[in-house]
């Protein structure tokens, strides 16, 4: 069976414009916090919306990983929401903390973190307090 190549300034592009999301655990150390799974909707400007899910993250605080690098979407992208599945010593001890970042206008987003920090004094506006755990915060902003 024949293809159709797509050619290298396609697939090269592909390359350039992906966007990374990175899954962070900003958790004090002692906290025992883990970030175990993830679920992510990556909204193109096209309309399209790509899923991606993480079940075997084990995520201790100081550590983070790149979660979906390796399939870049075809368009711009220009939102992300995120689910993280977050295990603690608090109760409840398994908690889904939602977390959204959308790029300002007529812009694209090129990385992103998405994550649980401490929180140590008033929340950033991309910040919100995780019920039933008023010393964590889950966070979605663009990284750099």
């Amino acid at each position: 069976m024949a293809i159709t190549p797509l050619g290298e300034a396609l697939l090269g592009g592909l390359l350039d414009s992906g966007l990374r999301v990175i899954v962070s655990n900003r958790a004090l150390p002692d906290s025992e916090v883990q970030i175990v799974g993830a679920a992510l909707a990556l909204h193109s400007e096209d309309g399209e919306v790509q899923l991606r899910a993480v079940h075997d993250l084990s995520l201790a605080p100081g550590e983070s990983d790149v979660v979906d690098e390796d399939r870049p979407t075809a368009s711009a992208v220009v939102g992300v929401e995120a689910v993280l599945r977050i295990l603690s010593r608090q109760q409840p001890l398994l908690v889904d903390a939602y977390a959204k970042v959308e790029a300002p206008a007529s812009e694209s987003l090129a990385r992103v973190e998405v994550g649980v920090v401490a929180i140590d004094g008033d929340l950033r506006p991309e910040e919100t307090e995780i019920p039933g755990h008023p010393d964590l915060a889950v966070f979605a902003r663009t990284d750099g």
